[in-house]
């Protein structure tokens, strides 16, 4: 049977649903972090305003980041156009405005928020959704929204976890407090596989390691080092580190544009 666009809104109003009964949940959990970004947030911003830079070198008027947090992505993307944030979590947008307001406007969504109202012509050039999807149950149904909100040719840049770690990493005592309501963690090639199969193009796949968390032999373990990642991209040659890092790295950061 097909799918309806009435069948396709409902699955939406189902993810929103379970993302807005966690907005305690997150409100409480965005308490833990700093107001500036962190290690591994800078690198994920350092990525977006990078894939923003290659993929959209005039600019985009509109920029939308889904699951805004306290709102520090837009720091990284307010030079290139207007930046729209939004989250269930009513006092990470509070926090978002407070400190991260000259960089966008941060909106509190819920379930039956048309996002489309945020672009005066409903459409977006780039959408950023950084680590979202692992925490969402209906994993496609945000793909194709975020296809649906995007613009003929517009940028999707996704950030997550790497699956490969996951089994590791929820034994680990420390890393106990990290752990979310819905954890759905993706395989690179599943990752990629979803993001094909709702209507984009995927232009970069890297892997991102975490200083901890590195792992192979020594010579494995020095090249996962950020320092030589910056090096080797500025030397040409970053994308092969990052999709070698795929294989090891705890993150994984996708640019896709949308057919």
């Amino acid at each position: 049977m097909s799918s309806t666009p009435e069948d396709f809104q409902e699955r939406v109003k189902i993810n929103a649903k379970s993302a807005e009964g966690n907005a305690e949940y997150y409100d409480n959990f965005w308490k833990k972090f700093p107001v500036q970004p962190t290690g591994t947030e800078r690198s994920r911003g350092e990525f977006a305003a990078r894939m923003v830079a290659l993929y959209k070198p005039d600019g985009a008027k509109r920029i939308l980041d889904i699951g805004c947090g306290r709102g520090w992505m837009s720091s990284y993307l307010s030079s290139f156009g207007q930046v729209v944030g939004i989250d269930f979590a009513p006092e990470a947008i509070e926090g978002a405005r407070k400190h991260y307001g000259e960089h966008g406007l941060f909106y509190v969504v819920d379930a039956y928020t048309d996002l489309a109202t945020f672009s005066d012509s409903g459409q977006f050039d780039v959408i950023v959704c950084s680590e979202v999807i692992e925490h969402v149950e209906d994993q496609s149904t945000l793909l194709k929204q975020i296809h649906s909100l995007l613009n003929s040719g517009g940028l999707c840049i996704l950030t997550t976890p790497n699956a490969h770690l996951w089994d590791k990493l929820r034994h680990i005592e420390s890393f106990q407090q990290f752990i979310q309501p819905i954890e759905n963690w993706l395989l690179p090639k599943q990752l990629r596989r979803l993001v094909v199969v709702n209507g984009f193009q995927v232009l970069q796949h890297e892997g991102f390691a975490v200083h901890g968390m590195r792992q192979g032999n020594p010579l494995e373990v020095f090249l996962q080092h950020r320092k030589i990642g910056q090096m080797l991209r500025e030397m040409g040659l970053g994308f092969l580190h990052g999709k070698w890092l795929l294989n090891v790295g705890m993150y994984q950061y996708l640019a896709a544009r949308r057919k």
